[in-house]
Protein backbone atom coordinates (compact mmCIF):
# COMPACT_ATOMS: atom_id res chain seq x y z
CA UNK A 1 0.00 0.00 0.00
CA UNK A 2 2.69 2.53 1.01
CA UNK A 3 5.02 1.49 -1.82
CA UNK A 4 3.37 3.87 -4.25
CA UNK A 5 3.57 6.90 -1.92
CA UNK A 6 5.92 9.79 -2.60
CA UNK A 7 8.50 10.75 0.01
CA UNK A 8 6.44 13.73 1.17
CA UNK A 9 3.34 11.54 1.50
CA UNK A 10 5.31 8.96 3.50
CA UNK A 11 6.56 11.72 5.82
CA UNK A 12 3.00 13.01 6.23
CA UNK A 13 1.79 9.55 7.23
CA UNK A 14 4.70 9.14 9.64
CA UNK A 15 3.92 12.52 11.24
CA UNK A 16 0.29 11.44 11.74
CA UNK A 17 1.57 8.44 13.68
CA UNK A 18 4.10 10.47 15.65
CA UNK A 19 7.08 8.38 14.58
CA UNK A 20 10.53 9.13 13.15
CA UNK A 21 10.78 10.62 9.66
CA UNK A 22 14.39 9.60 9.03
CA UNK A 23 15.72 6.70 6.98
CA UNK A 24 15.65 5.26 3.52
CA UNK A 25 12.34 5.09 1.69
CA UNK A 26 12.19 1.31 2.18
CA UNK A 27 12.68 1.84 5.92
CA UNK A 28 9.93 4.46 6.02
CA UNK A 29 7.56 2.13 4.19
CA UNK A 30 8.42 -0.73 6.51
CA UNK A 31 7.95 1.52 9.55
CA UNK A 32 4.46 2.50 8.36
CA UNK A 33 3.53 -1.12 7.62
CA UNK A 34 4.72 -2.28 11.04
CA UNK A 35 2.96 0.63 12.70
CA UNK A 36 -0.33 -0.24 11.02
CA UNK A 37 0.12 -3.97 11.60
CA UNK A 38 0.61 -3.31 15.32
CA UNK A 39 -2.40 -1.02 15.49
CA UNK A 40 -0.42 2.15 16.20
CA UNK A 41 1.55 0.54 19.03
CA UNK A 42 -1.39 0.50 21.42
CA UNK A 43 -2.49 4.09 20.83
CA UNK A 44 -5.93 3.02 19.58
CA UNK A 45 -8.89 3.82 21.79
CA UNK A 46 -10.30 0.34 21.25
CA UNK A 47 -9.50 -2.03 24.10
CA UNK A 48 -10.09 -5.73 23.61
CA UNK A 49 -11.75 -8.09 26.02
CA UNK A 50 -9.69 -8.79 29.12
CA UNK A 51 -8.03 -12.20 29.18
CA UNK A 52 -8.60 -14.18 32.35
CA UNK A 53 -6.83 -17.45 33.03
CA UNK A 54 -7.65 -19.88 35.82
CA UNK A 55 -4.57 -21.35 37.49
CA UNK A 56 -4.45 -24.26 39.91
CA UNK A 57 -3.50 -23.55 43.52
CA UNK A 58 0.19 -23.29 44.37
CA UNK A 59 0.08 -26.44 46.51
CA UNK A 60 -0.98 -28.57 43.54
CA UNK A 61 2.45 -28.16 41.93
CA UNK A 62 5.20 -30.68 42.60
CA UNK A 63 8.94 -30.12 42.47
CA UNK A 64 10.16 -32.55 39.83
CA UNK A 65 13.67 -32.62 41.24
CA UNK A 66 12.87 -32.91 44.94
CA UNK A 67 13.83 -36.59 45.12
CA UNK A 68 16.86 -36.34 42.84
CA UNK A 69 20.25 -37.05 44.36
CA UNK A 70 23.24 -35.26 42.92
CA UNK A 71 26.00 -37.62 41.80
CA UNK A 72 29.40 -37.34 43.41
CA UNK A 73 31.65 -35.33 41.13
CA UNK A 74 35.38 -35.46 41.65
CA UNK A 75 37.46 -32.30 41.45
CA UNK A 76 39.78 -34.16 39.08
CA UNK A 77 36.85 -34.67 36.65
CA UNK A 78 36.01 -30.95 36.79
CA UNK A 79 39.65 -30.01 36.22
CA UNK A 80 39.85 -32.38 33.23
CA UNK A 81 36.66 -30.91 31.75
CA UNK A 82 37.83 -27.31 32.21
CA UNK A 83 41.33 -28.05 30.86
CA UNK A 84 39.81 -28.77 27.43
CA UNK A 85 38.63 -25.13 27.34
CA UNK A 86 41.84 -23.71 28.84
CA UNK A 87 39.99 -22.85 32.06
CA UNK A 88 40.59 -23.77 35.69
CA UNK A 89 38.87 -23.43 39.05
CA UNK A 90 39.82 -20.42 41.11
CA UNK A 91 40.05 -20.07 44.89
CA UNK A 92 36.34 -19.08 45.14
CA UNK A 93 35.06 -22.38 43.68
CA UNK A 94 33.10 -24.56 46.08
Amino acid sequence: MFGSFTLSRLETELRKRGTRLYGRITELIERLEVYDRNKNFGKDDVVGEEFIMDLPGVFSYEDLHSGTDMPNILIAAIDAYLAGMAKSLDENAK
